[in-house]
């Protein structure tokens, strides 16, 4: 089926207004920080109306979103990049929750979203597009450990995904304080996030 006349170009034109926005909440995001920016400075940062930036993001926790679904995206690179995916469970999901943590503490703008409670609500929320991709990035993980017997059994991915993300804010906000060093946090890591989810033997 062919697609109206200008149908293309209207949409590529879309996708870079949309862009626009973004890249204009992150620069806002850098020079305000996260709760002090509104919309107004937005669409002042991208050069379009208020109501421009409505039509693609009914709230500001709408853009806070979408910039949390990328950062996790480029995370996950990291992530895919340095974790060696032979060993054990537990071993892999301790390394790669560490990566996580430390890369989520370089950047600048999830290091805001931990200093800002609601907007750590937003991040961890199942409706959010940020949940639903760490909630993606977990599920084969988890599926091949239930699998092999290493997960517990009573514990949902639901569950599971929630509880990581509870997991990594708390100790990125160490971690960001000083409060812990690296070795530290794999010692909690595996302690306190990892071991509750292995089947007890």
């Amino acid at each position: 089926m062919t697609e109206p006349a200008g149908t293309a170009p209207r949409r590529a034109a879309n996708g870079a207004l949309e862009a626009q926005i973004i890249e204009a909440a992150y620069a806002c995001f850098e020079r305000f920080g996260i709760t002090k920016t509104t919309m107004e400075d937005i669409a002042r940062g991208a050069s379009v109306s208020r109501q421009s930036v409505y039509r693609y993001f009914a709230r500001k926790d709408d853009i806070l979103d979408e910039i949390c679904a990328r950062e996790a995206v480029k995370i996950n690179a990291i992530v895919r990049a340095r974790i060696r995916r032979d060993g054990n469970f537990a071993d892999t999901l301790t390394d790669a929750l560490c990566v996580i943590i430390s890369e989520a503490d370089k950047n600048p703008y999830l290091r805001q979203v931990i200093d800002a409670p609601s907007v750590q609500t937003l991040a961890s929320s199942p409706a959010s597009r940020a949940y639903r991709l760490n909630r993606s990035y977990w599920q084969g993980m988890m599926q091949r450990a239930a699998a092999a017997g290493q997960l517990a059994d009573d514990l949902s991915l639901d569950e599971i995904v929630s509880w990581l993300l509870m997991m990594q804010s708390v100790l990125q906000l160490r971690l960001a304080s000083g409060q812990i060093d690296a070795a530290q946090l794999h010692r909690l890591v595996r302690r306190f996030a990892v071991a509750p989810l292995l089947k007890s033997v």
